[in-house]
């Protein structure tokens, strides 16, 4: 017949959630409190990891109690369970789940909206595991970097002086979901060519708030590189983009 199917996809896996699950849930506990939040959300969220992002109405709900949590406690937040709670699904949920999503302006404000609140070197500790741990350690995400490296050099390779804002705007697009990988790939063709510095610069206007803030821990990251005599040149390249977009 051409009824209602009971059962509706549920990604990731082949399980499904039927009607009567669904009637099932409606009797789960409520949350009323931020105890109750972290007790009935927080850990089923670790389970969900990068798999949030196949439900943006979810992501999107989750960053806003998030933000208005950190806004409530903003001026206690190093002596704040809770908040540290929150930046450990920063770290295994939210930031991998949000390199998932193709394009999202809102998730990218929304996450930095409650970042912003806390000290640099957590903020760049979180950005140190996004870049070197997260896209190693779920196939998805190995596939997603693989293919935003690969759009970034396209677009790197075309980007000049004449055309800078149409690819401007591509850098401006990668960047809000996959900052690490594209400034990653931004900095090393600085490293290897001079001339490729103004018209980066000059795209670097579309990034958003939370993009700058992980491009200065790339460029911190980068000119840290032990290997100093090696390294001398590039780190000269780095010094005088730096100074040019000050």
């Amino acid at each position: 017949s051409s009824g209602i199917n009971a059962e509706w996809p549920l990604r990731p896996g082949n399980k499904a959630i039927r009607v009567k699950d669904v009637k099932a849930i409606k009797n789960d506990p409520q949350v009323t409190s931020w105890d109750g939040f972290s007790d009935l959300v927080l850990t089923p969220l670790l389970r969900l990891g990068p798999y949030l992002s196949y439900s943006p109405i979810l992501f999107t709900k989750i960053l806003r109690i998030f933000g208005k949590y950190i806004e409530e406690h903003k001026d206690n937040l190093l002596g704040d369970v809770f908040a540290g709670q929150i930046m450990t699904i920063t770290n295994d949920v939210i930031l991998p789940s949000l390199s998932m999503v193709s394009f999202s302006y809102n998730l990218t404000a929304l996450i930095w909206n409650y970042l912003q609140h806390f000290p640099y070197h957590l903020r760049y500790r979180l950005y140190a595991k996004w870049k070197n741990e997260s896209y190693r350690k779920n196939p998805l995400l190995i596939v997603t970097k693989a293919e935003t490296v690969q759009k970034s050099r396209y677009i790197l390779k075309r980007l000049t002086k004449e055309n800078v804002k149409p690819f401007g705007r591509q850098i401006g697009k990668v960047s809000h979901c996959n900052p690490c990988v594209i400034f990653e790939q931004i900095l090393s063709q600085i490293q290897r060519y001079d001339n490729m510095i103004l018209p980066i610069v000059s795209a670097l206007k579309y990034l958003g708030l939370l993009g700058f803030d992980v491009l200065s821990y790339c460029i911190i990251e980068a000119l840290s590189d032990p290997d100093r005599e090696k390294q001398k040149r590039k780190k000269y390249r780095l010094r005088l983009c730096v100074d040019t977009t000050a």
